[in-house]
């Protein structure tokens, strides 16, 4: 267990906390992308009541002084001061975990707005070209998407005085559209009793085991692997239905993150990311998602500029977060 000073040079508590993980670390106030944490540890979300119950238990094994500022990106959308996880069962008030915890300045936002605050700050090393790689058109924004347990999205847009400003939104909640006759008997099936069907429900981890269930009752086969993982290592093992359903996803989530480009005009990149991507190495069709990404009719040439990109950077939430704290940090001194 690590010991350091109080005071204003005390370091940050940078916190990514999803449906399934929540992941902490203790850094230096820096935005070094290169900096090392002094401190990290991961629990599992179901395991405690809310943020402040995981935070304190990470505080208590990992580091035995207060921290100068904090930071935690939450799987949820960020509204208001009552936030309710949506892939977890957690609700709590924003007011209250600052009461809570041992913090003297605490920023709560979205899990991709972590990322995208990121963005900027991402090289060559963070990423994989997924296909043709044509140069990022500059002072244009970069957009993320991630399949994980949901589908989150956000965007870094070319800001006069920061630089860079960040937007959020619930992208993986807009109605999935079907390409063929294909995906379109897949989602009647999903639909059911009239549900609406989002790209989170076939574009996520849980979304791949939807699929499979949908294509196996399509088929009157019998019931598919029950977890995502189920799924992949079916897949890998050749099974017609898990392999149709990671094919499934491909196409859904090519649609959706074209679909995002084109709204935010992210001509910058576009940087995939989640947990689900990295399961799926050597499964996913690399050329067919490019083209499905493109398929868009008169604006096909419009995407093929647009560069995509696989992120490699575990901890590019946390440095997204550092970067939040910087800028906060600069205003408050800016202001004194």
């Amino acid at each position: 267990m690590a010991t350091r000073t109080r005071g204003a040079d005390a370091p940050w508590l940078v916190a990514d906390i999803g449906g399934t993980n929540a992941r902490f670390a203790i850094y230096e106030a820096s935005t070094d992308p290169a900096a090392r944490p002094l401190a990290q540890g991961r629990v599992k979300t179901a395991d405690y009541p809310g943020p402040a119950a995981c935070t304190q238990a990470f505080l208590k094994e990992h580091w035995n002084e207060p921290v100068a500022r904090a930071a935690l990106a939450i799987a949820a959308p960020i509204t208001g001061d009552e936030v309710a996880l949506t892939n977890a069962d957690w609700s709590f008030s924003i007011a209250q975990l600052r009461q809570e915890l041992p913090v003297p300045a605490l920023d709560v936002i979205n899990d991709f707005a972590a990322l995208a605050h990121a963005l900027p700050l991402l090289g060559p090393a963070d990423r994989r070209p997924l296909g043709p790689e044509p140069p990022e058109a500059a002072d244009s924004p970069l957009l993320v998407i991630g399949p994980g347990t949901g589908l989150g999205a956000a965007a870094a847009i070319p800001h006069d005085k920061r630089g860079w400003a960040v937007a959020t939104g619930e992208g993986g909640h807009t109605t999935a559209a079907a390409r063929n006759d294909r995906e379109a008997a897949v989602l009647r099936v999903l639909r059911g009793n009239s549900r609406h069907v989002s790209y989170e429900r076939v574009a996520s981890g849980p979304g791949l085991v939807e699929l499979a269930g949908a294509l196996a009752e399509l088929a009157e086969a019998r019931p598919p692997p029950r977890t995502p993982a189920g799924v992949v290592s079916g897949a890998r093992e050749g099974d017609e239905i898990c392999r149709e359903a990671v094919a499934l996803f491909q196409g859904f989530l090519a649609t959706f993150a074209g679909d995002m480009a084109l709204t935010l005009g992210a001509r910058g990149g576009i940087y995939l990311g989640g947990g689900v991507l990295a399961h799926l190495d050597g499964l996913l069709d690399i050329e067919a998602f490019r083209a499905r990404l493109e398929d868009k009719g008169r604006f096909q040439d419009y995407l093929s500029r647009i560069p995509v990109w696989q992120l490699h950077r575990p901890d590019a939430a946390f440095l997204g977060l550092r970067r939040l704290l910087n800028e906060h940090e600069e205003d408050e001194r800016a202001a004194s």
